[in-house]
């Protein structure tokens, strides 16, 4: 479990997990994005529902692409987002959503100055 290596605990719940706003355990999974798992503490988990924030850069760095096994879901909370995937590109703004192979390489940046929050989960 995730949970383990990040807390040094078990996971124990296995009804419900509530976790209140800003309140998300910080994880480390990519150095340009900034985690909050949302289940961290309910055992057994089928997906893993992040709080990803991205901030913007100040020069036109490109976009650092990474792959891992299963799928995945992105809806953009806030701010503005450009998504590359495999040989896609997509620029995503609040309330729109993206599902897909997340075996294919795949990357986001923030557009505009502006800091942007998406909700993630991987299956």
């Amino acid at each position: 479990e995730l949970t383990a290596i990040l807390s040094g605990g078990e996971p124990r719940l296995r009804i419900y997990s509530l976790v209140r706003k800003g309140k998300g355990l910080s994880v480390e999974r990519r150095k340009e994005y900034k985690y909050q798992s949302l289940a961290y503490n309910f055992a057994n988990k089928k997906a893993e529902p992040f709080l990803v924030t991205v901030e913007p850069n100040s020069h036109e760095e490109p976009i650092h692409l990474n792959s891992h096994p299963g799928q995945e879901f992105n809806y953009v909370l806030e701010g503005t987002l450009e998504i590359v995937l495999h040989n896609f590109e997509f620029i995503l703004h609040e309330g729109d959503s993206l599902f897909f192979d997340s075996n294919y390489k795949h990357g986001m940046k923030a557009l505009h100055g502006k800091p942007a929050k998406f909700l993630a989960i991987i299956l």
